[in-house]
């Protein structure tokens, strides 16, 4: 009888922990690819990167995004390189089906200070909050130029006033210039 109970927890304990397994889902089969059109851009300005989530996986999936701060869904793993939230009134998450071989795509605003590579990564949000946060998924590597500042003199003065010089450009003679000329140039007295 012993035996019986024994062998009855082993067996049981095993179903359970067969059960627990089956029950676990894997990490859906995500690939993030991102882009922008042109990759000159203005020193500390953002840009529009484009986001492609694609489900690589056999089975149908539930991306949850927010609603409108998409934002929330990315992080940067190069420091110097945020991504711009967007204000809102209303914030939820809404579940995306993502059928197998089906891509979602939408878009970022992002912030770059540094000409060096970086990739975002996308989190998955939590439709259920008994389900621990999802790791990122992470794009492509991405490299911005930015784009020289453009070094221009606006002068304030009367005869200049709204006139922009380029670099090396020299500047013509001001009225004060002009009355200084005039007074270094002797005058003869009238009678």
């Amino acid at each position: 009888m012993r035996i019986q109970r024994l062998l009855l927890c082993v067996v049981g304990l095993y179903a359970m922990s067969s059960a627990v397994a089956l029950a676990a889902e894997p990490a859906p089969a995500l690939k993030v690819t991102i882009g922008i059109d042109d990759k000159s851009v203005e020193p500390a300005g953002s840009f529009s990167v484009s986001t492609q989530i694609q489900n690589i996986g056999e089975r149908a999936i539930t991306l949850a995004i927010w609603s409108c701060s998409y934002s929330q869904n990315w992080i940067s793993d190069n420091p110097a390189v945020t991504i711009e939230s967007m204000p809102c009134k209303k914030n939820v998450l809404e579940g995306i089906a993502l059928a197998s071989g089906r891509t979602y795509t939408n878009s970022l605003e992002v912030r770059s200070t540094t000409e060096q590579p970086f990739r975002l990564g996308f989190m998955n949000g939590q439709l259920d909050v008994k389900m621990p946060a999802s790791k990122p998924v992470w794009s492509n590597p991405l490299t911005v130029s930015i784009k020289p500042v453009k070094k221009e003199i606006t002068f304030t003065s009367p005869t200049l006033k709204g006139q922009i010089l380029k670099p090396g450009e020299k500047a013509p003679a001001t009225t004060l210039e002009k009355s200084e000329k005039d007074a270094a140039t002797p005058s003869v007295p009238s009678n």
